[in-house]
């Protein structure tokens, strides 16, 4: 049977065969064991031909968008919460942003055997409470697998072409959405940039301010860190510059001021400076691994050096 491959490798048989070995299968291919979904081979064949076959030619594979439009053709969703309840019993629940948009064989299996269950649920709904229990105790399925596997089958086609057709809309939508966050980048930035120039040592809070009415988000870490970072370099430039007045000066009410000038600096240095290791720590947190460029010019380097 097709699915049967999935248990155990041509390699592994040879073993078996030759070298009389034990199979045990993996720990990372035990979901495609199918005991336990109780469906014939002949029906698990099919929907395997089904899988094999589309799960490639769709760019995001056999998704669970394009299982909740077969539940909807053949009926499968009789109330509003239907809808949520097939993605919440489907492994796409509160973290769905962490979660694959499309499904394995044994998930796609199981989702399939679901059905066939509501299907005959809605059956025999509507039979009185004695013909429902003799029923259950014969174990009479209003439904037959193979009849019903047919219909999913052709569910499954009827909507192939317009899963294809979602994908190239959601891929220029994503091209688009990319497009448009740059551009809204590069004006972000734009407006930091106008506001430094204007006022070198402007307040985080102040920048903050700014963009909001503009329309734009506060700054996140790493933005915050290379403003730091330059406003820094901007105070050590005017305490080196101190320095050399202080030097060359003999009077020694200026050479009071430049010191105390100095002393300043060296408060904002401190301050700037744990402001920089506390952000530091919030995107080492939030994106471990990732680094910090202070300059584009830094940044391709790295990339260089990484190719």
């Amino acid at each position: 049977m097709i699915w049967y491959k999935y248990r155990e490798t041509f390699s592994q048989k040879i073993q078996r065969w030759c070298f009389s070995k034990d199979y045990r299968v993996p720990e990372s291919i035990q979901e495609q064991r199918f005991d336990k979904l109780h469906l014939k081979p002949e029906t698990i064949d099919k929907l395997s031909v089904f899988y094999q076959k589309n799960d490639k030619i769709l760019q995001l594979g056999i998704t669970r968008k394009y299982l909740c439009r077969v539940y909807k053709d053949l009926g499968l969703f009789t109330k509003p919460d239907d809808k949520f309840g097939f993605y919440q019993f489907s492994g796409y629940g509160k973290k769905r942003n962490q979660q694959k948009a499309s499904v394995n064989l044994y998930q796609f299996l199981h989702l399939f055997n679901e059905a066939l269950k509501k299907q005959n649920y809605i059956e025999q709904k509507n039979e009185n409470y004695i013909t429902k229990f003799l029923n259950k105790l014969s174990g009479k399925k209003y439904v037959s697998e193979d009849e019903f596997c047919l219909k999913f089958l052709q569910a499954l086609e009827s909507n192939l072409e317009s899963m294809k057709q979602w994908e190239i809309g959601n891929i220029q939508k994503q091209v688009q959405y990319k497009n448009f966050g740059i551009q809204m980048k590069e004006q972000k930035n734009k407006i930091i940039q106008e506001t430094l120039t204007n006022e070198p040592m402007v307040k985080l809070e102040d920048i903050n301010k700014e963009l909001s009415k503009h329309g734009f988000l506060e700054l996140n870490a790493k933005e915050k860190i290379v403003i730091l970072h330059r406003q820094k370099a901007y105070l050590i430039l005017h305490e080196n510059n101190f320095k050399d007045k202080l030097e060359n000066s003999l009077d020694s009410s200026k050479q009071f001021k430049y010191k105390q000038r100095m002393e300043e600096i060296n408060e904002k240095l401190k301050t700037i400076n744990s402001q920089i290791d506390l952000y530091s720590k919030q995107f080492k947190e939030l994106f471990p691994g990732q680094k910090v460029f202070l300059y584009e010019k830094d940044q391709e380097e790295d990339q260089k050096q990484e190719k």
